[in-house]
């Protein structure tokens, strides 16, 4: 993903994100935040919905059919296919449900990344942040959608992997526009 270099985000329109993206201005500072939706659940949920039924289903169902249910040997040889299937599910729902927010609230910010209000949460002081800027992701990063933006100042933080280009882009964009009224009204 290659954006205009950050003189030209006065153009960007904040009021007109892209579908499944949002920017709210609020009384102390502002929200802005985007669906991890894609349509590649529509080829990982057939495929974790297989594996799970027939990696852990498989391993419990025959000992149950056999009469020889054995709780040993499930906890053994079905421990690591439950949680591989647990990581697959993991993921679909990051690609049917999710989403990544940045709160400021004065010099508080918060990044989510999560579904409803499970997730992950990174703290950052919105004060400290002096450059935002976008970096190509190592192809092996889950939920890799190409690129993740990054907020640099006294410390460094990385968000937004699962971020489509368009949504990804926005979120820069806005987050730029943020910094640049900030530093303006100093």
């Amino acid at each position: 993903m290659k954006s205009p270099s950050p003189e030209s985000n006065h153009e960007f329109d904040l009021e007109n994100p892209p579908n499944g993206a949002w920017f709210e201005k609020t009384f102390d500072g502002f929200i802005v935040g985007a669906t991890t939706r894609s349509s590649d659940a529509f080829i990982l949920v057939p495929f974790a919905t297989a594996w799970s039924g027939c990696s852990v289903g498989g391993i419990c169902w025959l000992q149950i059919v056999r009469g020889e249910f054995n709780l040993g040997f499930s906890l053994l040889f079905g421990t690591p296919f439950l949680l591989a299937s647990l990581f697959l599910w993991a993921i679909n729902l990051m690609l049917i449900c999710g989403k990544v927010v940045v709160t400021v609230e004065g010099h508080s910010g918060t990044i989510f990344t999560g579904v409803g209000s499970i997730g992950r949460t990174k703290r950052f002081n919105w004060l400290d942040i002096s450059t935002i800027r976008e970096q190509e992701c190592e192809p092996n990063t889950p939920g890799h959608q190409g690129a993740k933006i990054v907020l640099e100042g006294k410390e460094r933080t990385e968000f937004g992997t699962w971020l489509k280009q368009n949504r990804c882009y926005f979120v820069l964009q806005a987050l730029r526009k943020m910094l640049a009224e900030r530093e303006t009204s100093r």
